[in-house]
């Protein structure tokens, strides 16, 4: 399968020194290869203009649904730490 993420989000999926696909590989036993970002492109209306960066996820089809909502959960909540950063004072 692959997932399609924002070129902009690519580190925060990886996480601190690959914290984040760790967890989900060790939960999951999926293989995920994060493309390189000559690989990034822009799906015009479908990604709303931005670059997105294939991210590979392989292995059995249920692990690798489950690898799926576990990256989307990572992707979810490092967006809302990034919104309530921002929304401060």
């Amino acid at each position: 399968m692959t997932l399609w993420i924002p070129n902009d989000s690519v580190g925060q999926f990886i996480g601190q020194k690959g914290s984040s696909i760790k967890r989900i590989t060790e939960a999951t036993q999926v293989f995920i290869s994060v493309q390189k970002e000559e690989s990034a492109i822009s799906m015009g209306d479908l990604s709303g203009g931005l670059a997105m960066r294939p991210v590979i996820l392989s292995g059995p089809t249920e692990a690798v649904l489950h690898a799926q909502r576990l990256a989307m959960q990572v992707l979810r909540d490092r967006s809302e730490e990034h919104t309530s950063e921002l929304q401060s004072p």
